[in-house]
């Protein structure tokens, strides 16, 4: 899910505000950052992404097996979508337990 829409579209990763339609901002990358085709700049997406109890989530495999890659979680403050937690393991070396890297508290 790209949090760039095309023109006359919009993704899961849009606000909708009346007729205003702005994408929703991270404040980390998410999964991995892919390159615009025209303009060379970073387009935020998340990776076999899922919306559940306010929660967006994210994980990327490092390959099929799923022992590497990285697992991210946001919230939204309501400005835009808080890293919450993240898992990562860059070594591919069969071991599905990753390593946490950031973990906040969420406060409701």
């Amino acid at each position: 899910v790209s949090a760039v829409s095309p023109p006359g579209r919009f993704g899961a990763l849009d606000i909708v505000e009346g007729a205003v339609i702005t994408p929703a901002r991270t404040d980390a990358p998410a999964g991995f950052d892919a390159t615009g085709a025209d303009s060379g700049t970073s387009v935020q997406s998340v990776v076999n992404g899922a919306f559940e109890n306010g929660v967006l989530t994210s994980y990327a495999k490092g390959r099929g097996l799923g022992d590497c890659g990285s697992h991210q979680s946001f919230v939204w403050d309501g400005t835009r979508f808080r890293l919450s937690e993240q898992a990562d393991m860059g070594e591919c070396r069969g071991n599905i337990d990753y390593i946490t890297t950031w973990r906040t508290k969420v406060v409701r």
